[in-house]
C-alpha cells in the first residue's frame, strides 16, 4: 500500500477509532499509523476533541423519548 492509499484508509477508518467501534485489527493498524505520523496523530487528536465538544453539547435526551407516541401507533 502507497503513502496515499495510507492516509485514505486512515481517514476512512478515524472516525470509527474515536467512537470505538473499530476491530481490533483496524484499531491497531490506526494506532501504528498514527505512531509513524506525526500529522496523523494531530488529526486523531482533533476528532478526539470535536467528539467530546459535541458530547458537552448534546442536549440530554430521556431513553424512552419518544416511546409513548411509537407504542401508541
Amino acid at each position: 500500500m502507497n503513502e496515499q492509499q495510507m492516509k485514505e484508509r486512515f481517514e476512512a477508518l478515524v472516525p470509527w477509532h474515536v467512537n470505538g467501534t473499530l476491530e481490533q485489527g483496524e484499531r491497531e493498524w490506526v494506532e501504528r499509523y498514527v505512531r509513524d505520523h506525526p500529522e496523523a496523530a494531530a488529526e486523531l487528536r482533533w476528532y478526539e476533541s470535536l467528539q467530546s465538544r459535541i458530547r458537552e453539547n448534546a442536549p440530554v435526551v430521556a431513553a424512552d423519548f419518544g416511546w409513548d407516541k411509537l407504542q401508541r401507533r
